[in-house]
């Protein structure tokens, strides 16, 4: 439980700088919620590892009911203050981890998880996805973004258990630098596959981007899921 407390504390410093409070929804993210979420219905949908919220005030400007949900209490309390400048009357916040949400089953039309449940244990992941489909609606959509153990991030760091890392990178120039101390998981398509054997529908696919002129790739699973 220290790691993991680590973890919080470097997200809880991380999220009080500015550069680290992303602006923009991902291309995925807005892609898939246009194509699963029809506009118009009146949807509750989960951020979950909502950060600093890029993703819950898109979801929200579009006109669906949010609940930002994320670890860290700085990241909250920026949403916060960012949905009274904004006036959003439409967004919720809870502080909680993942794997211990603390809403009623059946709660949530949809979710959104974009690159948070690695940053878990194995066993925390295995009761992220048990309370994910806990709380979703019969037939309830989630997209779940993760990374795969192809990403350049695999091995660098000391091995805690199986895939599971505690990030080490020297190179001040990668991303990664700033995970320093993070624990970090890295999937592989089978054990996706059975983390989310309860969903009625499974869909895995992949996403492989080059950095640096082709030195090293960030790769991601995109999941969709369907209770």
């Amino acid at each position: 439980m220290l790691i993991y407390e680590a973890t919080i504390k470097k997200w809880n410093d991380l999220h009080n700088m500015n550069n680290f409070r992303l602006r923009y929804p991902s291309e995925v993210v807005v892609q898939f919620v246009f194509h699963h979420f029809p506009r118009g219905k009146s949807l509750r949908l989960l951020d979950l590892g909502a950060g600093s919220g890029r993703h819950t005030f898109f979801l929200a400007s579009e006109g669906y009911k949010v609940t930002a949900s994320d670890v860290s209490d700085s990241a909250i309390d920026y949403i916060n203050k960012m949905t009274l400048e904004g006036e959003f009357h439409n967004i919720e916040t809870s502080v909680n981890s993942a794997s211990h949400l603390p809403f009623e089953s059946d709660s949530f039309d949809g979710c959104i998880s974009y690159a948070v449940l690695y940053y878990l244990t194995y066993s925390q992941i295995e009761l992220a996805f048990q309370e994910l489909f806990r709380v979703l609606k019969k037939d309830g959509v989630a997209f779940i973004v993760v990374r795969s153990t192809d990403d350049h991030r695999f091995r660098k760091g000391n091995e805690i258990e199986k895939n599971t890392f505690i990030i080490h990178e020297n190179d001040s120039n990668k991303s990664s630098f700033h995970e320093n101390g993070m624990t970090m998981h890295f999937f592989s398509r089978d054990e996706l596959t059975e983390l989310t054997s309860s969903f009625s529908q499974v869909f895995i696919d992949r996403i492989d981007q080059t950095m640096n002129n082709c030195e090293f790739v960030e790769s991601n699973f995109l999941v969709k899921l369907v209770k």
